[in-house]
């Protein structure tokens, strides 16, 4: 293994996909250049269901096997693997353990490659094993605050960070380092630990109701769980909908994942810069069932304008590739809130050249645009609208102050309105 300071001298590392090693990642003086193995070129061009089937042909969406060598100039690594990299506390904790810039993603990469969102992975060693993992932690012992502030101390002690890399702000552990409650271990599952934010109360609450919500409002959604620590904390569990366990091989498999940022070309900093349009667009070009797959955006858009979500940004919006058939679709929805009740009312994303006051038309229009049939999406908004009813005198289970849970209702009443006929 690698000892931490050496990070920054490592040239080149490989690339897995699945089991499968793709290739090889190296600096270069002016960047980066990821190049094929040629008997990973000879198995993807010599399977008809890769070209026929589906329009990832390697290991992403812009990095196709039509070409051999990709390389990136400027910034060290291609916007698909920088999109692989933690955010927020986690980033800037792997930055200081490992002492390099924050524009250094090589070296960052080198530390949490393998264990990243989707079926790729990165080693500096040569083969695609797990980090090892710690024994997990007994919460008669720890709170969740503990077990988070122990994974930020241990990185510059481990020669590899073996913390899941998952892209966020809020803080997150992987639920493999506390003791799960038997029930959830019996479910084959993987999850991520949410933690909650002094900066936000009722952070869990809220993002809990609304995934729970976004479910009875016809969304696929991550499933989620409430659970508590040592000092009665709540800490959101989320299954990873990127890890399927096989019964046959009695082992997890990895399932194909890029958000917006990644099938775009685009880096995590730009998740704010991209609109929806581009992002519809982009999506009908890569998905097997275009229609479907835009309506299902566009439901998503409708839904987290109703709830007052004004961080549905490009990296909370995702592709997946089901390993059997190669249908790419979109992900299970995830990161659903509500943010107005911390202020924060505008759409992340311009829709219809706007982040607010969206109606009805402005729905039926983006449709349009892609020449879809105005009646598919009446129907969306119907239903939406149709459902609020039943969820909306459930408020006061985000456990906030009552003048908060108030405005909040006069919100999605107003924007209700707008969504209705």
């Amino acid at each position: 293994m690698t000892p931490r300071n050496d990070f920054k001298k490592i040239q080149e590392v490989h690339v897995f996909r699945n089991q499968t090693r793709a290739g090889v990642l190296s600096r270069t003086a002016s960047g980066s250049v990821f190049t094929y193995d040629a008997k990973f070129l000879e198995q993807v061009r010599g399977r008809t269901d890769f070209a026929t089937l589906s329009a990832l042909k390697g290991i992403a969406f812009t990095l196709d096997t039509d070409a051999t060598r990709h390389e990136t100039f400027g910034v060290n690594l291609h916007p698909f693997f920088a999109g692989l990299l933690p955010e927020g506390l986690r980033f800037t904790a792997l930055r200081k353990a490992l002492k390099t810039s924050e524009d250094d993603l090589f070296t960052l990469l080198v530390a949490v490659g393998t264990d990243v969102i989707g079926d790729i992975s990165i080693s500096s060693v040569g083969n695609n094993t797990d980090s090892t993992q710690n024994p997990p932690y007994d919460f008669n012992e720890a709170t969740f605050a503990d077990v988070f502030q122990n994974t930020l101390g241990t990185i510059s002690n481990n020669p590899v960070f073996n913390e899941p890399s998952i892209p966020g702000i809020q803080a997150k552990i992987s639920a493999a380092r506390i003791t799960l409650p038997i029930g959830i271990k019996k479910r084959k599952k993987q999850y991520i630990l949410k933690l909650p934010s002094s900066k936000y109360p009722n952070l869990i609450e809220n993002e809990h109701f609304f995934m729970s919500i976004a479910k009875i409002s016809g969304l696929e959604t991550a499933a989620t769980a409430i659970i508590y620590d040592k000092a009665n904390q709540p800490g959101l569990l989320v299954e990873r909908f990127d890890r399927r366990f096989d019964d046959l091989k009695k082992t997890f498999q990895r399932i194909h994942l890029e958000d917006s940022c990644q099938f775009m070309s685009c880096y995590p900093a730009d998740k704010y810069r991209l609109n929806c349009f581009d992002i519809a667009a982009r999506i009908r070009e890569l998905c097997t069932a275009p229609d479907v797959e835009t309506a299902k955006l566009i439901h998503l858009i409708a839904f987290c304008y109703l709830i007052g979500n004004g961080d549905l940004h490009a990296k909370n919006i995702s592709l997946m590739v089901e390993p059997e058939t190669k249908i790419i679709r979109l992900s299970p929805a995830y990161d659903l809130l509500s943010t107005c009740v911390y202020g924060d009312r505008d759409m992340a994303l311009d829709f219809e050249a706007r982040k607010r006051n969206l109606k009805r038309q402005h729905f039926l229009n983006f449709a349009r645009r892609f020449g879809m049939q105005p009646r598919v999406i009446e129907s969306i908004l119907d239903d939406l609208v149709e459902t609020t009813s039943s969820w909306l005198p459930r408020l006061q289970e985000l456990g906030l102050p009552e003048k908060r849970i108030v405005e909040l209702k006069g919100t999605i009443e107003h924007r209700r309105k707008h969504l209705s006929r």
